[in-house]
């Protein structure tokens, strides 16, 4: 049996409403940001969503799956009705971030409103037993090799840059079987991969939603380099809006990250999808990932996307540290900063102001904060060599190495300790060059230390 979400709800409703003024003077910025009417929580994930991912784990939402409830082990009745969200729910309730969703917070008290995760189930939709939202990330079902992704959600990576076997999935007929009794009671669904018009299970959910509950939002973020018979059904059985990942509109750049990708397929693709969506009024967005290698054409998405009349989404690209934008230098960040806070755009509907704002918030307060953080990193190592003994001096330095590979999530365990014993190889050559080598070292950014240390060759 279900705990009365409806009983909690309007319980802690009560108690929050009793006593207005215990809203944290942080969270207030943020609550005026929010759009919707009913801003009791800070985040109506726990309250209304489930998602899971591609190893049987659900949350609310992506930022909370850490030792969460899995699936087949507990059943999705059994998983939503779980102390485990209870206990997030608590939380949200007293605006306690810090457990299940330091991202968030950090975000928030950055000021960076519009990345902020929460936004996303920003909604009306009255309280049930039920969640009104699930979100599929089922399998790794992919046909790219994306620059920035990893073997856990791209099938063709696992295979041929991991060089490892394919993952065993959790999920099965069953689970499809007791997703029946959700999906009367949901408003929206969302179906992420992989790629998801590849994945053989969600057609089968599809299927069923077509069959009982036709009305539900559907969002799929997809490469757009699939567009076939299967994927026009549901297309034109369901109420789909679709979500195109596009990382560069020049072709060069576009394929260089996303790799086996075809940039003219795409395009191609991206038209037929735009024409579908203003015929079926349904929404077409773009998803793009700013980093390292396309961050000066992030502009030009822009353009693309106020010129398409479709919605710009900037991701924030925080794994492989080699790709993402707040691991490069100080310096690197300042000049981009100053590049890309230049540019100008007109804006002559709400369309393009949105998007505007988004590129805007990217820039003040992503990559203005992560340059400010940057130096004041530098600046620390620098006043450390300073003060501190070689042999100090050479710790630090092991650790700043241990701790970035350890800390880049998108490593496999096995890359990790090879790049950690060779790394700390070449670090052993600098003991015989003395104090000013390792400290001039140490002084440098980390994506410089990393160079200075190896040959490409070795990198690669």
């Amino acid at each position: 049996m279900f705990i009365n979400l409806k009983t909690l709800f309007n319980k802690l409703r009560s108690q929050f409403s009793s006593n207005k003024m215990n809203v944290p003077d942080d969270f207030k910025d943020y609550q005026k940001s929010r759009s919707i009417k009913n801003k009791q929580y800070i985040c109506h994930a726990p309250f209304n969503s489930l998602y899971f991912n591609v190893s049987g784990q659900a949350a609310p939402c992506w930022l909370t799956l850490d030792q969460q409830d899995s699936y087949p082990e507990k059943s999705i009745r059994e998983i939503w009705n779980s102390q485990k969200l209870q206990s997030i729910r608590r939380g949200i309730q007293h605006f306690e971030l810090n457990k299940h969703c330091s991202t968030c917070l950090k975000n928030i008290n950055n000021h960076n409103f519009e990345t902020v995760l929460s936004k996303l189930y920003d909604n009306d939709y009255p309280l049930s037993d039920y969640p009104t939202i699930i979100e599929f990330e089922l399998s790794n079902t992919c046909n790219l090799e994306c620059i920035m992704c990893k073997g856990e959600l791209s099938s063709s990576i696992r295979k041929n840059r991991e060089q490892l076997p394919p993952l065993s999935t959790p999920y099965d007929y069953e689970f499809v079987r007791q997703l029946k009794e959700f999906i009367p009671h949901l408003k929206e669904a969302k179906f992420l991969g992989g790629e998801p018009f590849l994945i053989d299970i969600y057609f089968d959910i599809w299927e069923q939603m077509i069959e009982i509950n036709p009305e539900i939002q559907i969002t799929i973020t997809t490469n757009g380099n699939v567009y076939n018979e299967r994927v026009k059904r549901v297309l034109n059985h369901l109420k789909c809006h679709l979500i195109v990942s596009i990382d560069s509109v020049v072709e060069e750049t576009y394929e260089k990250i996303r790799l086996r990708g075809n940039f003219q397929k795409l395009m191609n693709n991206f038209n037929q999808l735009a024409n579908h969506a203003k015929a079926h009024h349904t929404y077409l967005g773009v998803s793009s990932n700013p980093m390292r290698s396309n961050w000066k054409e992030i502009p030009l998405m822009v353009y693309f996307c106020n010129q398409n009349e479709v919605q710009l989404w900037l991701n924030t690209v925080i794994y492989p540290f080699e790709q993402s934008m707040w691991k490069m230098s100080a310096d690197e960040l300042q000049s981009a900063y100053l590049y890309l806070s230049s540019i100008d755009f007109e804006s002559s509907n709400p369309i393009h102001h949105k998007n505007i704002l988004h590129f805007k918030n990217f820039v003040e307060n992503q990559v203005k904060v992560w340059s400010r953080e940057a130096r004041l990193e530098e600046n620390r190592r620098i006043e450390f060599v300073t003060t501190h003994t070689f042999d100090e001096v050479y710790s630090a330095m092991e650790q700043l190495l241990m701790a970035y590979f350890d800390e880049d999530n998108y490593l496999t365990i096995g890359r990790k300790s090879v790049l950690k014993e060779t790394y700390l190889k070449q670090l052993e050559l600098y003991i015989n060059e003395g104090q000013y080598s390792i400290s001039h070292l140490y002084s440098m950014p980390i994506s410089d230390i990393l160079q200075q240390l190896l040959p490409k060759k070795i990198v690669s």
